[in-house]
């Protein structure tokens, strides 16, 4: 997968709206706060699936990405100190803490190669 500069994407929010050229078909389209069109959600068969819940979801996931990352940020914060003062030794956290934060680690790093930072 290549890395992509997240700072060049549409800024946030991102809505869910109604497309007025395909109203038959259902069509939805995700519109940025410029009121640009970011992504048509109508060309593609969706099957059983509903391309208004696909949206919702794409723009959910889109607006809780920052504040998804300060929190993981955080916690790995969190979960390094405890880990270095040796709070969590000898426990049944110890083990799970260090493998949440290598995996956590590896998504920050990946969250930040894509934003180009």
């Amino acid at each position: 997968m290549s890395t992509q500069d997240f700072s060049k994407a549409t800024p946030r929010p991102w809505t869910v709206k109604d497309d007025p050229v395909n109203p038959e078909r259902g069509a939805v389209y995700i519109e940025g706060p410029n009121g640009w069109r970011v992504q048509a959600i109508a060309e593609c068969d969706v099957g059983d699936h509903d391309r208004e819940a696909n949206a919702a979801l794409i723009v959910h996931a889109v607006n809780h990405h920052d504040a998804l990352v300060e929190a993981l940020t955080e916690l790995v914060g969190i979960l390094n100190d405890a880990i270095a003062n040796g709070s969590l030794e000898g426990t049944t956290c110890e083990a799970p803490a260090a493998v949440a934060v290598t995996a956590a680690e590896a998504l920050l790093k990946s969250s930040v190669t894509q934003q180009g930072e």
